[in-house]
């Protein structure tokens, strides 16, 4: 094995075990937004088994309820396709606080803004 591969060997294993490291530390993450980025951010984060809860923020409930619908149906695919267990999906699912109250994301480790592209609701 060549020096640059070796090189890049040992940086991706540092730069794994120091995202593990900062990522983990984060015990609730917030969502703020279930659109087409968020809904996935969620399930991913709720699906890392990193994080003891994520709650998932939608301002009108309208657009809460899409968003948790499309959690649903992409972890059932998950399931159907045979890339995750069902026992899993569901605890993943569990993990998962939906909300339209602002102030349930007040006391998250990690919050990630994932709301349309409006500089006034950012």
């Amino acid at each position: 094995m060549n020096t640059s591969k070796i090189a890049n060997k040992i940086l991706s294993r540092r730069i794994l075990t120091q995202s593990k490291r900062c990522v983990s530390s984060f015990d609730t993450v917030g969502v703020a937004g279930l659109g087409l980025m968020g809904h996935g951010i969620a399930q991913v984060a709720a699906q890392s088994n990193l994080h003891s809860s994520v709650i998932a923020f939608e301002a009108e409930q309208q657009f809460l309820d899409k968003g948790r619908a499309r959690i649903e149906s992409s972890v059932s695919t998950l399931v159907a396709k045979g890339k995750l267990e069902q026992e899993a999906a569901d605890k993943l699912l569990s993990n998962i606080t939906y909300t339209t109250n602002p102030d349930d994301l007040q006391n998250v480790d990690f919050l990630v803004e994932a709301v349309i592209e409006n500089m006034d609701l950012k």
